[in-house]
């Protein structure tokens, strides 16, 4: 920084720049033209990759990625070409982008910028475990026959938590070659809500490919009415008033 003679700071200083941030950027930042060649690239990741700008430059998308004229990276170049925007992840030399392409048609080139988003699929993925873990907590399958497993279910069922509960579900019985029948007790559920309907009919298909019987119990009054209000249904192939009652059944027909 510039300073006076008097040792005090200069009232002219140099301001710092967009372009003195970009090769510290998570990723890199690049521009290419019309013929998909590259005429400017920057960014941190080049160090990590230990190439030079001139390392680069004049190379096609293709040459650079070492793939062929369908691959992911190309393919997208030349997309953004006639939709102007394209924004997609992809995983190279070992790590994940997130990459985002814009066209300039009035001067012929693409700026792209893909950023390291390693980190962030890592606690995607550690939170989706988790949330597997849970949900078998909260909608376990336990089985009360030879040939029958009852799910409880409590609280409120939205879209993403069904699904979730639909692969728990599905891999379970699965698991257990002599079911023929799933009990998803209704007793707990407060509200179905975002769809969740739907996904509870995605679950009944899932089950009835399999060859399984979907059983449902324990619908409250109250969520009864909101989902004939509200125009909804469920797909089972039969419905009890309690779990009692459907054990009790399902007990003598073997």
């Amino acid at each position: 920084m510039e300073t006076e003679s008097t040792g005090e700071y200069s009232s002219k200083r140099k301001g710092i720049e967009a372009k003195d941030y970009i090769p510290y950027v998570s990723g890199i930042l690049w521009a290419v033209d019309k013929n998909l060649r590259y005429l400017d690239i920057e960014g941190h990741k080049l160090i990590e990759w230990g190439l030079a700008k001139e390392d680069v430059i004049g190379k096609t998308v293709q040459e650079f990625h070492q793939e062929k004229e369908d691959g992911i990276n190309t393919q997208n170049h030349r997309l953004t070409l006639s939709k102007g925007d394209v924004s997609y992840q992809v995983a190279f030399a070992g790590t994940s982008y997130d990459c985002k392409f814009h066209y300039y048609p009035d001067r012929e080139i693409i700026v792209g910028v893909a950023t390291d988003i390693t980190q962030e699929m890592k606690l995607k993925k550690q939170v989706s475990s988790q949330e597997d873990s849970l949900l078998e907590l909260s909608a376990p399958v336990i089985p009360v026959l030879e040939h029958v497993v009852i799910v409880p279910i409590s609280g409120p069922l939205t879209f993403e938590r069904t699904q979730h509960m639909q692969k728990h579900i599905v891999q379970s019985v699965h698991e257990l070659p002599h079911v023929n029948a799933v009990i998803l007790d209704f007793s707990g559920v407060t509200e179905i809500i975002s769809q969740g309907d739907v996904a509870l009919q995605e679950t009944y298909q899932a089950l009835k490919l399999l060859g399984i019987e979907t059983i449902l119990t324990g619908m409250t009054p109250s969520l009864s009415k909101s989902l004939v209000e509200g125009g909804r249904t469920l797909s089972v192939d039969r419905i009890y008033s309690s779990l009692k009652v459907a054990v009790s059944v399902l007990a003598r027909e073997g």
